[in-house]
């Protein structure tokens, strides 16, 4: 399907090690096995509140120097860590967070859903996040062609559409209208 972040050998062996120096706690309950570090995505930001449609998308995103690593535990996407990543070869990898939630299902989940809808592998997939709208999406780049599909949002924000692709210009609608006929949005 799409071409998720593909690490090398050592940054994934240097997640990995990152993951347990901070995982103290975290995968306590689950029955013992094995964990394994499953797709990485990069993640970027959509700013700010959306009060008009014909806000441009690109306007608003931005990359946040963060990855989203998806975390199966005794082989269920159980968790997800948060890290960051200085450039250059050999640079260290930061976690910044790591936790066990529904998110890393809702992912796991959505991937399955995308990879019968949108087969091909020259889509380039990213995690988009939007704080003010407590909102995340995948965000699927190929030639020619963009769209999104939230992953998850607020059931309150009732005019975001959910399970199917928008293009840019109708996610950054989708808020506008929130914002205007739905829950208001609030700055974070």
């Amino acid at each position: 399907m799409a071409n998720t972040m593909l690490l090398s050998d050592a940054d994934r062996a240097a997640v990995i090690d990152g993951i347990r120096l901070v995982s103290r706690g975290v995968f306590r309950g689950y029955a013992p096995g094995p964990i394994e570090l499953t797709e990485t995505f990069e993640v970027w930001r959509f700013e700010g509140i959306v009060t008009t449609p014909e806000v441009p998308f690109h306007s608003r995103v931005r990359f946040d120097r963060r990855y989203h690593h998806q975390i199966r535990v005794n082989g269920r996407a159980s968790a997800h860590a948060i890290t960051t990543h200085a450039d250059g070869e050999n640079a260290p990898w930061h976690v910044m967070r790591l936790g066990s939630s529904a998110l890393a299902g809702e992912i796991d989940a959505t991937l399955d859903r995308l990879e019968e809808a949108a087969p091909g592998d020259a889509t380039v997939v990213r995690l988009l996040y939007a704080p003010e709208y407590v909102l995340t999406a995948f965000w699927l780049v190929e030639p020619g062609n963009e769209r999104l599909w939230v992953i998850g949002c607020p059931p309150y924000l009732r005019l975001i559409p959910r399970r199917e692709f928008l293009s840019p210009s109708a996610f950054v609608a989708a808020l506008a209208r929130e914002q205007t006929e739905g829950e208001p949005a609030r700055p974070r």
